[in-house]
């Protein structure tokens, strides 16, 4: 093989020498290129077939979605990687000088780390995306994940930025030292936006509300219209909307009311003193009864609770079986209006609270 290339090397047109390499080195380099290049985006292609027969064995689908996205931006993707590392071992067959090999070295350290980078973003994008089926607008979590993932990409970028001045040979550990102390005196000055980064943060990932929903927290109830990254947007009943910061609904306690399957009602009934024993056994079937004409509404007790000095109390509670609050309102106000009717029906009176006055006569 050597005799035969020195062979070629004797030929006037391959001898002829160019910036320390002949024109056979250059053909040699040449046909690396084009080899290299072909074997990887075989290699390619292999190994997505059998990555992709493997994933379908797996019980997750988190591997599936990487796999459609690879297949999905094969060209886009794999096509330049696979022609800069094809000419990057072709060009390791010539001879050129070191300052040469040092730039070419750093030419390959900040593209390959550039290529990773933008295939990192690019797939935790189109994963968020493929979670919630869609990238629209309108949908509340890809919003929200929209807001935040400017930073996620910064940080990206800048441990990127360290890893390529260390592999250049820069001392990287005095630079972090700085950035620390800047750091910790940016941290200090935007402390209130930290915190309310980090609670956002922990809003998207735990997920206790949702815009839409219904829910109470530091005595604010009302719905939820933005979910921000310093802060919450809730309407409440009467119009107007109060904004929350996010670290004050993390450090609190929050009721979320679209949750609820059903919620508790409790009726109580003050009847005239007056009021016959009869009249009195007719109260909780009555009230039973009128919850039961009601398909949303689930009837739990009825008591003859209390003997007043004015009245006798009877205490009832029934579940309206809906989350949201209109439903539960028109629910009791039906029981109310039924209760009011049958005890006008049966003539039985609604006690209230009466003075005795005497006049002494002198």
């Amino acid at each position: 093989m050597k005799t035969f290339y020195q062979e070629i090397q004797k030929i006037e047109f391959f001898a002829q020498t160019f910036w320390n390499n002949s024109m056979l080195d250059y053909t040699v380099a040449t046909g690396l290129f084009f080899l290299i290049y072909f074997a990887l985006k075989v290699l390619t292609v292999s190994v997505l077939k059998v990555a992709k027969k493997i994933v379908k064995k797996t019980n997750t689908t988190k591997d599936n979605l990487l796999i459609k996205y690879f297949e999905r931006k094969k060209q886009k993707t794999f096509v330049p990687i696979e022609m800069f590392l094809a000419l990057y071992f072709s060009l390791k067959f010539l001879n050129y000088s070191q300052t040469v090999a040092n730039l070419i070295n750093t030419f390959a350290i900040v593209l390959c780390t550039i290529f990773v980078v933008l295939i990192i973003i690019d797939v935790i994008k189109y994963l968020i995306e493929t979670k919630y089926k869609t990238n629209s607008e309108n949908n509340p979590q890809v919003n929200s994940f929209n807001l935040l993932f400017p930073i996620i990409k910064i940080i990206i970028w800048i441990l990127s930025l360290f890893f390529v001045l260390s592999n250049l040979g820069f001392n990287v550990s005095s630079l972090l030292a700085g950035l620390g102390i800047g750091g910790i005196a940016i941290a200090l000055a935007s402390q209130s936006f930290l915190s309310d980064l980090l609670s956002f943060i922990s809003i998207i990932s735990d997920k206790p509300f949702e815009v839409g929903d219904y829910i109470l927290v530091n005595g604010i109830e009302g719905t939820v219209t933005k979910i921000g990254i310093k802060s919450v947007r809730i309407e409440r009943n009467m119009g107007e909307e109060v904004i929350i910061p996010n670290s004050k609904i993390t450090q609190t306690d929050l009721h979320n009311f679209k949750k609820l399957n059903k919620r508790r009602a409790d009726l109580i009934l003050g009847i005239a003193i007056e009021t016959s024993n009869e009249k009195l056994k007719l109260i909780p079937p009555i009230i039973k009864n009128i919850c039961d004409e009601n398909e949303k509404i689930e009837f739990i007790r009825c008591h003859f609770s209390s003997l007043l000095s004015h009245c006798y109390e009877f205490s009832a509670v029934y579940f309206v079986c809906a989350n949201d609050f209109m439903t539960f309102a028109d629910a009791r106000q039906f029981v109310n209006l039924r209760v009011k009717e049958e005890l006008d029906k049966h003539e039985i009176k609604l006690g209230y609270p009466t003075t005795e006055i005497k006049i002494r006569e002198k």
